[in-house]
C-alpha cells in the first residue's frame, strides 16, 4: 500500500464528533489525480469538480497546485490547507511536474456546528489557509492515522480527543506574516520553493539569479537565518518525507528512497541514520510496535 486512508461507516461518533474518513497520500510528480480507490462517493475528476455533505481539511505539507471553488482560484503552496465547508463545489489537484504530499479529514458532528463552525469557516465558505510548514499538525495527523488502526473503546475516546485538537489548529489565524525585509523574503521564499520541489533537483545558482544576488551572499544569506546550507536543509526535509513515508505506508525503502529524490538505498540510509540516529528498518519497526 504505497498510501493509507480509511473511510468510516457506521456510528462512530463520540463527544459530538463523526469522522468520516482520514488519510496520507504522498502524489509523484507526474502522477494520475485523484489517486484510485477511494470510494465512490468521494472521487472526483477535475472536469467535474465535487460537492461533499460534511466538513473535510486537507493539508499540504510539500509540493503544490491549484484549488478552485464556486467563489476563488488559488494556488497551493506548502503548509496550506484547503478547509472545505459542506454543500460547496471544488475541486484540486497537484501540479504536475511538483506532485504534493497531503493529509486530510473528513468529519461531521453537534459539537462541530455548534462550537467551531464559526471559527473554521468565518466567511462561511471553503477556503486555503496558510498555516504553514507546522510539526505539530503533521504530529496530530500521524497520531489520528495510528489510532484509527487499534479499534477499542479505549483508543475511540483518545482518538475524538485528538481530532478535537487537530481541527483546532485550524480554526486559528493564518501564519503571521514574517517577511518584512527583503532577507525574510527570501529566506521563506527559498523554504517555499525547496518544499515544493523536495523530490527534484534544485539549481540553487538559479535560485540565487531570482534574488538578484551573487551565489555566495545567497548561500550566505540562507545559512545566517536557519542555521543550515541549502544543501542540508534539502537533505533533511527529505529524511522527514521519508519518515512520514515509512511510517504511513509499507513502501519498500528502496521505493522510500526514490520516492524523496535520493536513488542509492545505501545513502539513503546512511543519511536517514545520521538524521534521525535509527536506520530506516529500525524506525518503521518501532513505529508498528506503537
Amino acid at each position: 500500500m504505497e498510501n493509507y486512508w480509511k473511510y468510516f461507516s457506521g456510528d462512530n461518533e463520540n463527544w459530538g464528533i463523526k469522522l468520516i474518513t482520514c488519510g496520507y497520500e504522498q502524489v509523484n510528480r507526474n502522477a494520475a489525480y485523484p489517486v484510485e480507490g477511494h470510494p465512490e462517493s468521494h472521487l472526483f475528476s477535475w472536469e467535474e469538480g465535487r460537492t461533499l455533505p460534511d466538513y473535510y481539511i486537507i493539508y499540504i505539507p510539500t509540493g503544490g497546485g491549484i484549488f478552485e471553488s464556486e467563489n476563488a482560484q488559488l494556488e497551493i503552496k506548502p503548509g496550506d490547507a484547503i478547509v472545505i465547508n459542506k454543500g460547496e463545489w471544488h475541486r484540486y489537484k497537484p501540479h504536475k511536474d511538483l506532485g504534493w504530499e497531503e493529509y486530510w479529514i473528513g468529519f461531521k458532528g453537534e459539537y462541530i456546528d455548534s462550537y467551531v463552525v464559526k471559527d473554521l469557516f468565518p466567511n462561511q465558505v471553503t477556503h486555503i489557509k496558510s498555516m504553514g510548514y507546522q510539526n505539530d499538525i503533521i504530529t496530530l495527523f500521524n497520531h489520528v492515522l495510528r489510532l484509527v488502526g487499534t479499534p477499542t473503546k479505549l483508543m475511540e475516546k483518545v482518538l475524538f480527543g485528538s481530532l478535537i485538537q487537530l481541527i483546532s489548529h485550524f480554526t486559528i489565524e493564518d501564519r503571521v506574516k514574517i517577511n518584512t525585509n527583503r532577507h525574510d523574503y527570501i529566506v521563506q521564499s527559498s523554504i517555499d520553493f525547496i518544499r515544493q520541489n523536495i523530490t527534484s533537483k534544485i539549481d540553487y545558482k538559479k535560485m540565487s539569479e531570482r534574488f538578484n544576488l551573487s551565489y555566495s551572499q545567497f548561500r550566505l544569506t540562507f545559512k545566517k537565518a536557519t542555521g543550515s546550507s541549502l544543501n542540508q536543509f534539502l537533505i533533511s526535509e527529505r529524511i522527514g518525507l521519508a519518515r512520514r513515508l515509512l511510517h504511513n505506508t509499507d513502501m519498500e525503502i528502496s521505493e522510500v528512497a526514490s520516492r524523496v529524490g535520493i536513488n542509492s538505498v545505501f545513502y539513503f540510509s546512511k543519511l536517514y541514520k545520521l538524521k534521525t540516529g535509527k536506520s530506516p528498518s529500525h524506525d518503521r519497526r518501532n513505529q508498528m510496535m506503537i
